[in-house]
């Protein structure tokens, strides 16, 4: 019989006329088994085991002083007061691990030690542990780490932490699983998934994304960022050498662009940049040698300093009829960079502004260029 977890106390008491031998334990009563902290609420249960050779007579005989002794017990539960514990596990189901909290019923998930998983992965929404449901909310830091096989990930939409490197190196990985429920995204937890290819969206949801979550994902060709105020921890490089990154798309709502996101994208060549008032951090496209076109959208009203100061631009067209506040350095000034603008109305505004004016200003109509003003 496995004896719950818990205190426990024995007593061994050898009784004159038959050594006759009781042991008394003392433990937690448990409704189900992973319940550590019932004493809290009084319930206690006992376990008495008598060894015995003697007849019930003899066992009869002695039952006043067993009386004591479990009187004397239960004086020691009532004022012991334990460590209660909030966690169960590792509780395995299958290829799965999982980590429950009692206090709040959720649960932690990973793989289950030893296991390869391969094909398609379906993390549960609920696990069923002894007559209580638990929600899964977590996917454990390193949880699938090295789990070459797993091709597709399956996410519930309880889950809302992704850990620490919880998908790094997952190689045969062809496409990021749903982020729509993601509150955070731990470092490196995509790290090396080359094989998630295409377009890859972060959602509003997402409030953190530690650093170099999506290093060497070298299948990702564009991404569209709408994380609105999402603390990255330092150095950030969410995205960095992401080798086939050619576009993104900065959203809306976004107030702040962490460190270095983007950084290293080597072969990047087009921002449609939207968001209508935010923060950058520093080196955001440090390193993007390819990144040619800059397209602003006309909700924008300003622009950080030293977004993109690092290369020099081709076309940079702004659909704003209002020029957005710019910093000195938002842009890399020197070469020939167009500023494409939309009427003639408009284009005189932003030739009279001190910065927008550095730059040779293009008459845009409907996409076609039709006059060409050089400002020396």
């Amino acid at each position: 019989m496995d004896a719950p977890v818990g205190m426990y106390y024995a007593i061994n008491d050898t009784l004159p006329s038959g050594a006759n031998h009781y042991t008394f334990v003392l433990c937690y009563r448990e409704s189900s088994p992973h319940k550590q902290n019932e004493v809290s609420n009084g319930w206690l249960h006992f376990l008495c085991c008598v060894y015995s050779s003697a007849s019930r007579d003899r066992e009869v005989k002695h039952s006043k002083m067993k009386r004591h002794i479990l009187s004397f017990l239960m004086l020691i539960a009532v004022s012991v007061t334990p460590n209660l514990v909030n966690a169960i596990g590792p509780v395995t189901i299958g290829q799965l691990t999982f980590t429950l909290n009692t206090t709040n019923h959720t649960a932690t998930v990973k793989a289950a030690t030893g296991e390869t998983i391969t094909g398609v992965l379906n993390i549960p929404s609920i696990v069923h542990y002894y007559d209580e449901d638990y929600i899964v909310t977590q996917i454990a830091t390193r949880a699938f780490r090295d789990q070459a096989g797993i091709t597709k990930v399956n996410l519930p939409n309880t889950i809302s932490v992704v850990g620490t490197q919880a998908f790094a190196n997952c190689i045969g990985l062809s496409e990021l699983p749903s982020l729509c429920n993601i509150k955070t995204i731990g470092g490196y937890a995509f790290r090396n998934d080359s094989a998630i290819c295409g377009e890859i969206v972060i959602p509003s949801n997402v409030t953190a994304i530690g650093s170099y979550a999506f290093y060497g994902c070298h299948g990702i060709t564009k991404v569209s960022y709408n994380a609105v105020n999402a603390n990255t921890s330092s150095p950030g490089r969410i995205f960095y050498n992401c080798r086939n990154l050619k576009t993104i798309i900065v959203g809306q709502e976004v107030t702040n662009i962490p460190n270095g996101i983007f950084r290293g994208c080597d072969s990047l060549k087009h921002v449609i940049y939207s968001a209508t008032n935010a923060t950058a951090g520093s080196d955001v496209f440090y390193g993007c040698n390819s990144l040619k076109t800059v397209t602003i959208t006309a909700n924008v009203q300003s622009i950080p300093d030293y977004i993109f100061n690092y290369h020099p631009l081709d076309s940079l067209s702004v659909r704003a009829t209002t020029p957005p506040s710019v910093g000195a350095n938002s842009f890399y000034i020197g070469g020939y960079t167009r500023l494409i603008v939309a009427n003639s109305t408009v284009m005189m505004a932003y030739i009279s502004h001190p910065v927008w004016t550095t730059f040779i200003i293009l008459l845009s109509q409907d996409q076609r260029i039709s006059t060409i003003v050089l400002v020396l």
